[in-house]
This record gives C-alpha cells, sequence and structure tokens, in this order.
C-alpha cells in the first residue's frame, strides 16, 4: 500500500510505502519502503526508477524519482501506464492523461444530445441554469433600440439608435446560475399640438449575459419643435465577445421625411414616414424613427433578445 500511517495490525511480510509526512513508527521515513518483520518495522531506501505494483481497486504502479513516488502514467512527453477515459470523461474533453479507443469515442458520441437554443426576447431579467454535462457556450446578446423623436408644428424628428450586439463562444461550469438581461426598447418621443415642447425618445435597455458578454442600448432620437432635427439617437455597442458589434445612429430627416431609426449591425432600419407618426423600429435592436407631422409621436425602439445555444 501506499499511506503515512502504519496499519493497526500489520501482518509479517507486509510492505508500504511512506507517503509525507509519516506518522507514527514511521515519523522521520518519508519515502522509505516500510516492511514488518512481526515485531518491528524495518525500512529501506528506494533507488530511482524503482517501480511498484498493488492493487486498491484497480491496478496502480507506483514509480521512484528520486525525491518522490508518483503513479507511473504516460503523458504527451514520458512512456508510462495508459488509462482509458470514461463515456462522461470523454465528452468533458478536459483529461490530459486518459486514453480515448475508437470504440469509447463512437460510444460517447452516441450518447451525445442534439444541440439545443434559450432564447429571451421580452425585457427583463431572468435566471439561466446550465445544464449537466455543459462546459461552453455560444451567446449572442442584443440591446434595445432607442425611441425616435416627437414632433411638433413644422418640425422633423430623428430617429433613434439600432442597438449593439456582441457574440462569442464562453466556458461554462455544468449548475452555473446565470443572469440574463433583456433590454426594454426606448419609448418613442412625446409629440405635441399644444404650447408644450415634443419630447426626445428614450434609450434602449442593455442587454447582457452575466458577466460574460453585453451590449449596451440605443440612444433616443431628438425632438423637433420646428425645422429639422440635425442630431439623431447615437449606436448602440457590444462589449466582451468575441464579436462585437455597434448598431447604426439613427437617421436625421428631410424635407417633410422623419429620420429613420438606426438599425441593428444587419439588418435594416426603420420605414421612412411622411408628415406622421414615427414608425417601430425592427425588432430585435432596432430604432424607431422621428415623427415629421401633426403634432405626432415617435417610434418605438424594438426590444433587444438574448440567445444561448449549448
Amino acid at each position: 500500500g501506499w499511506q503515512s500511517a502504519p496499519p493497526a495490525s500489520p501482518v509479517a511480510g507486509d510492505r508500504y510505502i511512506v507517503l509525507p509526512t509519516g506518522s507514527g513508527a514511521w515519523a522521520g521515513q518519508d519515502n522509505q519502503i516500510a516492511m514488518w518483520t512481526g515485531t518491528a518495522w524495518a525500512f529501506a531506501a528506494p533507488l530511482p526508477g524503482l517501480q511498484v505494483q498493488y492493487w486498491s481497486g484497480r491496478q496502480i504502479v507506483l514509480r521512484y524519482d528520486g525525491a518522490s513516488w508518483a503513479e507511473d502514467l504516460a503523458s504527451e512527453t514520458a512512456a508510462g501506464r495508459v488509462e482509458l477515459a470514461t463515456s462522461p470523461e470523454t465528452r468533458a474533453g478536459t483529461d490530459a492523461q486518459r486514453a480515448v479507443t475508437p470504440a469509447g469515442l463512437f460510444a460517447s458520441r452516441s450518447v451525445l444530445r442534439a444541440p439545443e437554443t434559450a432564447r429571451w426576447s421580452s425585457p427583463g431579467t431572468y435566471s439561466w441554469t446550465v445544464p449537466a454535462d455543459v462546459t461552453k457556450i455560444y451567446g449572442i446578446v442584443t440591446s434595445a433600440g432607442g425611441g425616435g423623436g416627437g414632433q411638433k408644428g413644422d418640425g422633423i424628428a430623428s430617429g433613434g439608435g439600432g442597438g449593439g450586439r456582441a457574440e462569442g463562444a464562453k466556458a461554462v461550469t455544468p449548475g452555473q446560475t446565470i443572469t440574463i438581461t433583456v433590454g426594454a426598447g426606448g419609448a418613442p418621443g412625446a409629440g405635441s399640438t399644444t404650447t408644450a415642447d415634443p419630447t426626445n425618445g428614450g434609450a434602449g435597455g442593455s442587454s447582457s449575459i452575466g458577466s460574460l458578454m453585453s451590449a449596451t442600448g440605443g440612444g433616443g432620437g431628438l425632438a423637433a419643435a420646428s425645422g429639422i432635427q440635425g442630431s439623431s439617437g447615437a449606436q448602440g455597442v457590444g462589449s466582451g465577445g468575441d464579436i462585437n458589434r455597434a448598431g447604426f445612429g439613427g437617421g436625421t430627416g428631410f424635407s417633410n421625411i422623419g429620420g429613420q431609426g438606426g438599425g441593428l449591425y444587419g439588418t435594416s432600419s426603420s420605414p421612412l414616414n411622411s408628415g406622421a407618426q414615427g414608425q417601430p423600429g425592427y425588432g430585435p435592436g432596432g430604432g424607431g424613427s422621428g415623427a415629421s407631422g401633426g403634432g405626432t409621436n415617435g417610434g418605438a425602439g424594438a426590444d433587444g433578445e438574448v440567445i444561448i445555444q449549448y
């Protein structure tokens, strides 16, 4: 055996390797080979390279390197005994010493489940628990778009900015709890047919997968009480992913056309409108367009979205 304290009832001829730190009758005999003579313990110093085999539920081979004992296992740089990986170990893919046979690999593949997708598209905060055997996920985080600005009189309001996006692979731990946040689309700016001023569109909310990756929401479009509003909602930006994208900023209007809402990267902007209320942003993450006539409201920004593939 391989232990640090003498057994209670040894039998003559029993041999043990003394593990550090030896205790009792084995104190000060670390790494020595202890043998019970029937009346006392005798000790022998091992030579470097000595191998010892014993059974403890499985055959164990120990090798002394001149300083300490260790299992004589094969590695990428040294020869030694090879252990075969179990199916769970094969699926986890983290053991650097156990070997995989073709039959073992096939058996592990046969029990792998099909990829799954979790999706959150309604604004709010959620809790997601990493399933068993899942050690890596691919996340796609989209923030919400900003709302378009409201208008009064002959004002031409600008559009809200599009949300940002972050996506990429992340390591996780089975059973880990991750907070999912989905941003709400920015509120439309209010128009006015009275002496009150119109209001800017609201900013879109941020979305995130815990602390792994996130994206900020698009800015709200600016209101216009007269003439064409020359500034617009800023774009949202992704961060923490392997790929991080910024949305498009909101557009400014012209003639009697309200400014378009900024689209998410790679998607269309909200539609143009003439002399009317702003249009809602295309979802997820699109900005609402600005209002352009009749004291109308801007368009609402589209909500964000979070997707996890595993």
